[in-house]
């Protein structure tokens, strides 16, 4: 692609036909209401060489093209990305997302990107900050103290896993909420044995307020 890069950190709103590379450091899945062209809708988490990131999304019509071709971990060249303001739950503090339509273009990059670190993670004490920003899907990182048995909902004929963990670091305790295929993968992980000091990961958790109390969920299927 013979065009100028733009640096994750100057996208603005005003800008057409971005060209970037960028890294996809996470896919996941949400539910796309009122769509007969798929029930989903693809995102992404995209960091660059300066190890800015940003979110983008690929409108409906889609979500299987591009969900087939661009695979985490690799990065990518893309030009014609469409660029809007970050509202609503958000990935990352930028204050644009990108918008992969059938007109953006694409092709791996033979040498990746490895950006110093994939998380800016969140302590205890932030995310039971009273001004935290709840809208921004935080990192969160501690060691494993509690477990509540999973169980499963139904939401709209759809049945989900969910497990209930509890984080300590250097600050205090918090709850978390695993759903989706990350049950199985601490169900898996507890069947080996000793567990103790685990220390748990998770990337782009939604914090919200549950009866009074400050819980993290995993993004479903990311």
């Amino acid at each position: 692609m013979e065009h100028p890069i733009t640096p994750i950190s100057n996208n603005t709103t005003s800008s057409l036909s971005l060209h970037i590379r960028a890294r996809i450091l996470k896919t996941w899945i949400s539910p796309s209401h009122g769509s007969s062209y798929s029930p989903f809708q693809l995102h992404m988490l995209l960091v660059d060489n300066h190890g800015d990131k940003i979110e983008a999304y690929v409108t409906v019509p889609n979500v299987k093209f591009f969900g087939n071709h661009l695979k985490e971990g690799l990065t990518y060249d893309f030009a014609c990305l469409g660029v809007e303001a970050n509202q609503g739950g958000r990935a990352t503090r930028h204050g644009c997302r990108l918008k992969i339509t059938f007109t953006t273009i694409f092709e791996v990059v033979a040498t990746p990107i490895y950006p110093e670190s994939d998380f800016d993670f969140s302590s205890v004490d932030m995310v039971h900050t009273h001004g935290y920003d709840p809208s921004i899907l935080r990192d969160v990182c501690g060691v494993l103290t509690g477990f509540t048995l999973e169980r499963s909902c139904t939401i709209d004929g759809v049945t989900t896993k969910l497990a209930l963990i509890e984080l300590a670091d250097e600050h205090g305790t918090m709850d978390c909420c695993l759903v989706g295929d990350y049950v199985n993968q601490l169900m898996r992980f507890l069947s080996i044995g000793d567990v103790t000091q685990t220390v748990v990961v998770l990337q782009t958790c939604r914090v919200l307020h549950q009866q009074g109390r400050i819980v993290c969920y995993t993004v479903a299927n990311g």
